[in-house]
């Protein structure tokens, strides 16, 4: 019995170890969905990983029907996140950054003051590569950087509407698209969006019922 207490205990305080919000991005991550050392889908949760940046959810293979008779019962992660340092969030904020213009040293520097961590520029260039068959912006970026610096390069303007609402517009990006596609049809939405933040009548969006 002092045993059995003793393990529940020991449970307990695992758990206070990790405060809700990092328990419900866990609970509401995506998890694994084979095991990557036999591709059973046979598999339970195995507790957790404390990585440099993130806790990790751990899994148990329970395949036992592997062709030398005897069963897999490895521990793996998510395939999304295994071999990750970093929790998912923390990369796309340093690619974001980089996007706006940063070089390598000083996106690490904002994601460092930002989130207490932050990876080796060699890292994030590693990061830029691997996923920039995902993130298209990575052939504009030359481009965009000789238009504007990091903090004109999306326009940010906070509206009060009866709530706050941040407008967030990317000139770059838009100048961009009109001169690849050269369709006179866009230039107008370029305009309105160039004037929404010094024209836009405030004062109609602030009483009535909203749409």
């Amino acid at each position: 019995m002092s045993s059995t207490n003793t393990n529940t205990e020991e449970k307990k305080d695992d758990k206070i170890l990790i405060n809700k919000e990092e328990f419900d991005r866990i609970r509401n991550a995506r998890g694994a969905e084979v095991c990557p050392y036999c591709l059973s889908t046979n598999f339970v949760k195995r507790g957790t990983r404390q990585n440099v940046g993130q806790v990790v959810q751990l899994y148990l293979c329970k395949n036992i029907g592997l062709p030398d008779g005897k069963g897999c019962g490895r521990t793996f992660s998510a395939q999304d996140i295994k071999g990750k340092h970093f929790p998912l969030h923390i990369i796309i904020e340093a690619m974001s950054y980089y996007n706006i213009g940063l070089n390598l040293i000083d996106t690490c520097n904002v994601i460092k003051q930002k989130f207490g961590v932050a990876p080796e520029p060699a890292t994030l260039s590693d990061w830029i590569n691997e996923y920039k068959s995902l993130c298209r912006y990575e052939r504009l970026r030359p481009y965009a950087i000789k238009m504007f610096g990091p903090k004109e390069t999306i326009e940010v303007t906070t509206m009060a509407h009866r709530q706050l609402y941040r407008f967030r517009y990317h000139k770059a990006k838009t100048i961009l698209m009109l001169e690849e596609y050269k369709n006179r049809v866009h230039f107008p939405l370029k305009e309105y969006l160039d004037n929404v933040s010094s024209e836009t009548p405030h004062q109609y969006f602030q009483d009535g019922e909203r749409m």
